[in-house]
């Protein structure tokens, strides 16, 4: 049986190496949080309390709610489509296949023949409808499809087939706008098609700008439409050495007339709550009393 002294003795061992275990768990939770201060500040600390912690992580919140704010404003006034003159659409914000104001007359349609308008896309962007003019609705079915085009083949592939639009077709106005059913995303570069098919009936004639001017061949997409005749409904491709050149028929896709977007505001809020000495961080300029 251990006597007294012994006793004694390993109470203080164990005392004192509670003691040691407690002053190093004491200098552990102090390292941990200098560590996360100097890690939201951005720069060594030492002797850091909860409340510096607190505080470096608010001003770090602070911080990443602004930029966040001051990107989103940015990313949507970036991608935002640009407004479109007059001159060059009825709308505000379309991608057309010449200007408008260049039209200067109409051209006989004719049943079944697919007209492919090129429509070049200059930012990226969703295109909720297509525009194009005509003189008459006395045709029994007219289809509309927007093809995209391979710049390298000319190959033009069906990507959004908005069916017989017939009844969509405005009777008090020569301009039409369609919609593209749940729209088109596209990016800057990319060209298109709008496809026009008229089916039974009679014929509209389709507003037009009269210039014959030849072009280099083998760039796509042409610089004047192009057509395939025979057609009963839109084909699902084509190819480019089946398309012959066509007339200067007028074409555009964008963003409805009733639903132009225009550019947000951006704003900047900012609670100037700022210590009078130390710092807050690298994001803050240091202030000094005196």
């Amino acid at each position: 049986m251990a006597n007294a002294f012994e006793v004694v003795s390993e109470f203080k061992t164990a005392a004192d190496q509670a003691v040691l275990d407690a002053a190093t768990a004491v200098t552990d939770i102090q390292d941990t949080r200098d560590g996360l201060w100097s890690g939201l500040a951005g720069e060594a600390g030492t002797g850091k309390t909860v409340t510096d912690v607190a505080n470096a992580a608010t001003a770090v919140k602070t911080d990443i709610v602004s930029t966040q704010s001051a990107n989103d404003s940015l990313s949507a006034q970036i991608a935002q489509p640009a407004i479109t003159p007059t001159w060059q659409s009825n709308a505000l914000q379309d991608d057309v296949s010449f200007p408008v104001s260049n039209i200067d007359g109409t051209i006989p349609g004719q049943l079944g023949l697919l007209l492919l308008l090129p429509i070049s896309v200059q930012q990226d962007r969703t295109w909720e409808v297509v525009r194009f003019g005509i003189a008459t609705n006395a045709m029994t079915s007219f289809y509309v499809g927007i093809y995209q085009v391979d710049l390298s083949t000319g190959a033009a592939t069906l990507v959004n087939n908005c069916g017989n639009v017939k009844s969509q077709l405005s009777t008090a106005l020569n301009e039409q706008e369609i919609t593209i059913p749940g729209g088109l995303t596209v990016h800057r570069g990319e060209a298109y098609y709008i496809g026009l098919l008229q089916v039974g009936g009679t014929a509209s004639a389709l507003f037009a700008w009269s210039n014959t001017a030849v072009f280099t061949t083998g760039q796509y997409p042409e610089a004047q439409a192009s057509s395939l005749s025979g057609q009963s409904s839109l084909p699902s491709s084509v190819a480019a050495g089946s398309r012959s050149p066509a007339a200067r028929v007028w074409g555009a896709a964008g963003l409805p007339g009733s639903n132009v977007a225009t550019p947000p505001k951006a704003f900047y809020t900012d609670s100037f709550n700022r210590a009078n000495a130390g710092s807050l961080g690298h994001q803050w300029i240091n202030r000094k009393e005196g």
